[in-house]
């Protein structure tokens, strides 16, 4: 539009400029001449020509503002359009968001309350003297059941790595003493298997380091556990007959090179089946599995690899695989881990069940809705000799909280009546004497147990763990002074 305007407009000018040439030549001519009149004609003329130019370019160009004026309205609503569009685009993410955080929250919720109790009874069935079988059946719904919590722990990772609620905590880290660890956990699945796993540190490995010991862990517990499942689904014969320097006898490999300055270089190698390139290129995607009759056998969800990767990067480095179907493959990880001096020292935990002073005098209050885990929570006390009281619910814990003495108090967070958070403000409030009070919580994603730890001494995160419960007792007790004598 703006360029026919100008075209316009100049074409307006040349014609008055073209006209007022040709007067100006006629009056110098009619001059030449000595002819007045002809001088007044062709000035009138002339004036006629340049009037009738202007006043047509004056139209075109109101016509053009005109034209300007609508197409600008007509941006205008479409701009209008497209920041309505935006602002609705982003109600719906906001809304899918909190949807999405809901349903994790829930699913959290509803899986780790009977894993409570699994896990809680389980523990507890470990410690009697059974016979052989029992106990082989023990530990396999322990393993089942650390499987399930497993695939839960990582939907819940892989939220938080979505929105950003991931935080690496960096701390003091042995990484020969962590590798170690980690082989200790895999070595029943590697002799299962008929593996051998083989661990190789360089010798200029820093002996401490700065990094997050827990999610370095976490990398390290899923890329060697996969190497083994993998490695397993081959035939011994066919593992040992692997050429090209990958596996020349039926191993996983683990190495740890330092490279320099605060780069740690981590290489796992297994003896498996290899990977196809055209699957190498989305491995580390959440969901991403391996072919089809694999993961049959090894089974999984396919989050492993997708959150190793956003861990590895989140600890400074990068994560990437090499491998040739039938030759096994290699996952090579680095991290940024400068060397730091050792932690002071602390005396060893025993293996054992902590001894809670005071235990047989404690007054402790279960505060539980669901009727399984208030039992499973009630046998785990009694094993630590402590014998509780437990009620149903928020408000009989507020009534039992005005007319007894207590020393601690496990709250339920999620409950139909009162839920564990109010009872504790109204604790906090009011004027019922202050017991240690620790929430149990079955959600685990960031903002849920930030909001369980708020006025609170302590939280637990279900599947609570008898050795994790005397531990949270024990600091409870040690902020808090119990009202009843010891």
């Amino acid at each position: 539009m703006a360029t026919t305007t100008t075209t316009t407009t100049d074409r307006d000018q040349l014609l008055c400029l073209g006209g007022l040439g040709a007067a100006a030549f006629a009056v110098i001519t009619a001059v030449q001449h000595h002819s007045p009149s002809a001088v007044v004609f062709v000035s009138s003329l002339a004036l006629v020509v340049v009037t009738i130019v202007f006043l047509t370019s004056l139209r075109r160009l109101q016509v053009a503002r005109r034209r300007a004026e609508q197409e600008a309205a007509e941006l205008r609503g479409v701009k209008n359009s497209l920041e309505a569009t935006l602002v609705q685009a982003r109600a719906a993410a906001a809304a899918a968001a909190r949807a999405k955080t809901a349903f994790l929250a829930n699913m959290s919720h509803e899986l780790r309350t009977p894993l409570h109790a699994i896990v809680g009874i389980t523990g507890l069935m470990r410690e009697r003297e059974r016979p052989a079988d029992e106990r082989e059946w023990i530990v396999t719904i322990e393993r089942s059941s650390d499987a399930l919590l497993g695939v839960l722990n990582d939907v819940l990772d892989l939220a938080r790595l979505e929105a950003g609620h991931l935080r690496i905590e960096q701390g003091p880290c042995a990484p020969r003493a962590l590798l170690d660890e980690v082989a200790r956990l895999v070595q029943p699945q590697v002799a299962q298997a008929g593996l051998v796993l083989v661990v190789d540190v360089d010798d200029n490995v820093p002996r401490w380091v700065s990094t997050d010991a827990l999610r370095l862990r976490q990398v390290l517990l899923n890329l060697v556990g996969n190497a083994v499942k993998f490695s397993a689904l081959r035939p011994a014969a066919q593992r040992s007959a692997l050429k090209a320097g990958v596996a020349e006898v039926p191993e996983v490999r683990v190495r740890l090179r330092h490279r320099g300055g605060g780069t740690l270089r981590f290489d796992v190698v297994d003896s498996g089946c290899g990977i196809a390139a055209e699957l190498q290129t989305r491995l580390f995607q959440p969901f991403v599995q391996g072919d089809a009759s694999s993961t049959r056998r090894v089974g999984g969800a396919g989050l492993g690899l997708a959150i190793s990767r956003e861990l590895v990067q989140l600890l400074g480095g990068d994560i990437e695989v090499e491998s040739t179907p039938g030759q096994g493959a290699r996952f090579t990880f680095t991290i940024e881990a400068a060397e730091t001096a050792a932690p002071p020292t602390t005396t060893p935990t025993s293996s054992e069940v902590p001894h809670i002073p005071g235990a047989a005098t404690l007054r402790v209050l279960v505060v539980e809705d669901n009727p399984v885990n208030r039992a499973v929570m009630e046998l785990m006390l009694a094993r630590l000799g402590i014998r509780p009281v437990c009620v149903d619910g928020g408000a009989a814990a507020l009534v039992h909280l005005r007319t007894r003495r207590v020393d601690v108090v496990l709250l339920d967070v999620q409950m139909p009546d009162i839920d564990g958070l109010e009872v504790a403000r109204q604790v906090r409030a009011g004027p019922i004497p202050h017991p240690a009070l620790i929430a149990v919580t079955a959600n685990a994603l960031p903002e849920e147990e930030a909001r369980a730890a708020a006025g609170v001494d302590g939280y637990l995160t279900k599947p609570v763990r008898l050795e994790v419960l005397a531990q949270a007792l024990t600091r409870a007790l040690t902020t808090t002074k119990p009202l009843t004598p010891s």
